[in-house]
């Protein structure tokens, strides 16, 4: 499906129709909801489009106004990247020279995790944007603004929660209390839209893809991968509503896998690079590959993760 921007579209459909689903069944479950796929997503990701529909916007101009934001975020990940480094090597006594901001630039635009999100016409590519802010927001030392960006990211991608452990584990307690604050307030808003039940829901929904996510070759996790390797569901070919047979030893394989994943990352002697933006970096990506799902536009924020490491 193409909106008549000519930006194929994924994720924001399924939102858009499961907020349909609500307005015309407001007492049943929205997450047993039969759409062209089944809704993954919070209802506190689901916010602003209701807040667009509040303004009186159409769905046709929701999702030109939507691409062109896409369009913009990604030039914004190029501009964000380069403010950063610019910041880090004046922090040197160095400037930021024209072939590097040029070079900068190419290796956005190459980003094919990116670029992948922004041809799908998914959230994914405002996610990667807003990566790309908290980790400037955190070279910069505005950690508590860099918690609320966190937790916004939350809303929309539940592993992103691990950015949280993260700062409890290294004692960053201003950015843990805006993450917590911001997270309870989108919480309480949703519960306000949406009603309690639906939300509650959401846990159910999390548990249950943490055992069926799919197989195909474009989910680049640990479970996407192993499945693939004993020819277990669709490789190939994706089906909407089609999850991989469960196998238990698959499922417990990932989760030791995740556990390690992320324990390197939290137990890694940092040294003087504790709490540090690499190591901000390296849970977020860690986050996203501990995942059951991991699709290749969800690695869209490694473009700026290198840098987080100069």
């Amino acid at each position: 499906d193409r909106d008549v921007t000519g930006v194929q579209t994924c994720a924001l459909p399924i939102l858009m129709k499961s907020l349909d689903y609500f307005k015309e069944h407001p007492k049943l479950p929205i997450y047993d909801a039969m759409l062209y796929d089944t809704l993954i997503y919070s209802l506190a990701s689901e916010l602003p489009l209701v807040a667009m529909r509040k303004m009186g916007m159409s769905d046709h101009m929701m999702l030109r106004t939507l691409a062109v934001l896409s369009f913009l975020a990604v030039w914004g990940v190029a501009a964000v990247s380069l403010g950063m480094g610019r910041w880090l090597l004046r922090r040197r006594g160095a400037e930021l020279t024209w072939p590097a901001a040029i070079a900068v630039v190419l290796a956005t635009l190459g980003c094919y995790p990116l670029i992948k999100g922004y041809s799908l016409g998914n959230a994914q590519t405002f996610l990667s944007f807003g990566f790309t802010g908290l980790l400037l927001l955190w070279t910069t030392g505005r950690e508590r603004w860099a918690g609320v960006v966190a937790a916004m990211l939350t809303a929309v991608k539940p592993q992103f929660i691990l950015l949280l452990v993260w700062m409890l584990v290294r004692k960053k307690w201003g950015a843990a209390w805006a993450f917590l604050i911001c997270g309870a307030v989108l919480l309480v808003t949703s519960v306000a839209v949406f009603g309690w039940h639906n939300n509650w829901d959401y846990l159910g929904v999390l548990a249950g893809l943490s055992h069926k996510a799919q197989s195909h070759y474009a989910n680049q996790s640990m479970f996407g991968t192993i499945n693939r390797m004993i020819f277990n569901g669709e490789n190939l070919e994706y089906t909407p509503y089609v999850y991989t047979p469960f196998i238990p030893w698959v499922y417990r394989v990932t989760v030791v896998t995740s556990l390690v994943l992320v324990g390197l990352v939290l137990m890694y002697p940092w040294r003087k690079l504790r709490g540090s933006t690499a190591d901000l970096a390296a849970m977020g990506i860690a986050s996203v590959a501990a995942s059951p799902m991991a699709w290749e536009h969800h690695y869209g924020i490694v473009v700026e993760i290198g840098r987080a490491h100069v």
